[in-house]
């Protein structure tokens, strides 16, 4: 894949008028999302040109490679890796927003999708190469973290360090421009949502449009791996609740320890976190460790000819897309965790109260016993 910049992203749309789409992954689900986007607008007979940008996690680092990306289903979006640039800031920013009530009569659009906060900057920037397109915003699939947190805190976390003298900064950026921009963008019927679950009388429910496509895109891969392995096996799937200072301990792997001692004789899989860096922890459960990082389980879930037998994890993303996209009801062990072991608490009762109606989420130990001895 090519490294860009944000200077040569700009020259190319400024060059070739067909250049149409623009969106910003750092995850392969966030890729997902994006390409189920372009998939569902080509059904619709818009044909999308121009780059998903592979960027950086400020923590975690590079999340993306080739294999994350399902270039069988799209033609003319090319995945690139993005690499920050010093460009200089134009004041024709701020101008460009102050005219976002001002809709230009029956323009093409000029797509810009992204997981993440939209980008105040860069996407005021192709706008002002592009004077006579509208802009339309789409945010895409980001996971379980866009629900239960509070996605400008997610968006200030990766920006700013949480040092005491960057505060105003993050004040006056970030809240008060950015949230602005935001409210800008809904209000002028610019910014829309095309993600695997959308709210309905209050309540988040699977967005069938999105789930189908997804799953066709799943379903295009080849695959070389040894799938039979999760045939009526047990797969645990933790997060990064750990490397993520949600636990101060992992205190998760005593839960999946004592799940195989109820359960007894099964064939027991780990599935970790695909970011996840130390997966040497998973060691004392003696069982298989998924070693394929490059596949998500959504992705080796829609190439299977036979479904494992129980899917448990805590709060990862992946307990809620297999129920939206495939309809596999998943447990999640987050009731059960200590809550002496937590540091952030308020993380679990988020997703227990956002999700409670899609993963199955036992009150107490004796309960998921009791689940698991009738499956």
């Amino acid at each position: 894949m090519e490294v860009i910049t944000w200077n040569e992203i700009e020259k190319r749309i400024a060059e070739d008028s067909e250049i149409n789409f623009i969106a910003e992954a750092m995850t392969p689900l966030h890729v997902l999302g994006i390409e189920a986007l372009i998939y569902n607008l080509e059904r619709k007979q818009i044909k999308c040109k121009g780059f998903i940008l592979a960027i950086n996690h400020s923590k975690t680092g590079r999340g993306l490679s080739e294999d994350s990306f399902h270039t069988g289903c799209y033609n003319n979006v090319e995945p690139v890796f993005f690499a920050e640039d010093n460009r200089t800031k134009n004041t024709s920013v701020l101008g460009y927003y102050l005219g976002l009530n001002r809709h230009i009569e029956k323009a093409p659009l000029f797509y810009y999708a992204t997981p993440l906060i939209p980008s105040f900057d860069r996407i005021a920037s192709v706008m002002r190469v592009r004077t006579k397109n509208e802009l339309k915003v789409y945010i895409t699939e980001e996971g379980t973290g866009s629900c239960v947190i509070n996605p400008y805190s997610i968006s200030y976390y990766r920006l700013f360090s949480p040092k005491v003298f960057n505060y105003p900064r993050i004040i006056l950026i970030g809240i008060m421009r950015n949230r602005w921009f935001w409210k800008k963008l809904y209000k002028s019927g610019r910014l829309d949502y095309f993600t695997f679950l959308k709210k309905d009388k209050g309540e988040l429910v699977p967005n069938p449009e999105c789930a189908q496509a997804c799953v066709h895109i799943l379903k295009s891969e080849t695959h070389h791996d040894l799938l039979s392995k999760y045939n009526n096996a047990v797969v645990f799937l933790p997060s990064l609740l750990y490397e993520a200072n949600i636990i101060n301990r992992r205190c998760d792997i005593e839960v999946y320890k004592e799940i195989m001692d109820v359960m007894g004789e099964e064939n027991y899989i780990v599935k970790p976190h695909p970011r996840e860096k130390d997966t040497g922890a998973y060691s004392v459960l003696g069982c298989s460790i998924e070693s394929n990082h490059k596949k998500s389980f959504e992705s080796i879930f829609a190439n299977l000819e036979e479904m494992p037998k129980c899917i448990i994890g805590d709060t990862g993303s992946t307990l809620v897309n297999l129920n939206v996209l495939f309809g596999v009801k998943t447990v999640s062990i987050n009731k059960i965790i200590n809550r002496s072991d937590l540091l952030i608490k308020d993380y679990f009762e988020s997703f227990n109260k956002t999700f409670k109606n899609i993963v199955f989420i036992p009150e107490t130990k004796e309960e998921l016993w009791t689940y698991l001895r009738n499956l």
